[in-house]
């Protein structure tokens, strides 16, 4: 993967999310492509990668016609921007999914739909919490909601969320335990940006998802 071709495109991936463009990728190179940087437009954008391998009509036609037609049809929101909050005591140290971060806690969404999934990690900023709950908020506002064919009569929209969780030491007492899935998907996504902290990570996983397993 080049360093200067994923900074290039973030740049670009940018510029895409201020004038609410969401960029989709079909990818079927018959030899190496670099779509570790290439995937870059798509996951700055609220977008998707779809990726044919050496690609044959014969073999790999039917995917594609019902890729794109998915693509093209599912019920889409566009020009969307998600704000999430959490108690004193809490702070979000990290995003997990398509979009682009605006602010620390405003992430712009130019094009939403049913099949991205978004996660935030959340930290403790003080050693002990100030109440025995912990409150996250969410509010979603999108420009439009399209159920196709109709295109651009939707007014703005507002969804707010808001969820209070009690808090505990105990990581098999944590209320969403059983989301063992959820969970690992996280964790896997974590795992890059944590190589440098190997030893830590072996270390800590098994541990961390072994009382989460006793919920499958």
């Amino acid at each position: 993967m080049s360093r200067g071709a994923v900074v290039c495109r973030k740049k670009l991936a940018a510029e895409c999310s201020r004038v609410q463009i969401g960029v989709d990728l079909f990818s079927f190179a018959p030899a190496y492509s670099d779509l570790a940087s290439l995937s870059t437009l798509a996951k700055y954008t609220g977008g998707q990668v779809y990726y044919f391998p050496s690609f044959g009509a014969q073999r790999d036609g039917v995917k594609l016609k019902a890729d794109l037609t998915h693509n093209l049809l599912r019920e889409t929101g566009w020009e969307a921007v998600m704000r999430i909050r959490c108690s004193r005591g809490l702070r979000i140290s990290s995003f997990h999914g398509h979009f682009f971060i605006r602010s620390t806690d405003l992430l712009a969404l130019p094009v939403v739909d049913g099949d991205k999934a978004y996660a935030v990690q959340i930290a403790h900023e003080e050693n002990v919490m100030p109440t025995q709950h912990a409150y996250v908020q969410v509010s979603v506002s999108q420009c439009c909601h399209i159920p196709l064919p109709q295109f651009f009569d939707q007014a703005r929209e507002k969804y707010l969320g808001f969820q209070s969780m009690p808090s505990s030491r105990v990581l098999k007492e944590e209320p969403l335990a059983r989301e063992t899935a959820s969970k690992t998907d996280v964790i896997i996504l974590s795992l890059p940006h944590d190589a440098s902290s190997a030893p830590l990570v072996i270390d800590t996983v098994p541990t961390a998802l072994h009382p989460l397993g006793k919920g499958c």
